[in-house]
């Protein structure tokens, strides 16, 4: 019956863990997220289609 107890307290403990790294992991997700959706208006500005023509112009790259 010790053997047995001693595995479930091993058991218990190793979820307690796993809960632990799980909450760890999706602060880490959530700050991700709010810095991509940060990211993402502050980049979603509206471009024209001969505004790339133009920038390679300016690098001095471009095909035409």
């Amino acid at each position: 019956m010790n053997a047995f107890n001693a595995m479930v307290d091993r058991h218990n403990a190793l979820v307690i863990a796993a809960k632990e790294k799980l909450a760890d992991f999706n602060s880490a997700v959530d700050a991700h997220n709010a810095e991509l959706n940060a990211y993402n208006g502050d980049c979603a500005k509206k471009y024209y289609a001969d505004d790339l023509t133009e920038a390679q112009k300016l690098a001095g790259i471009g095909g035409g």
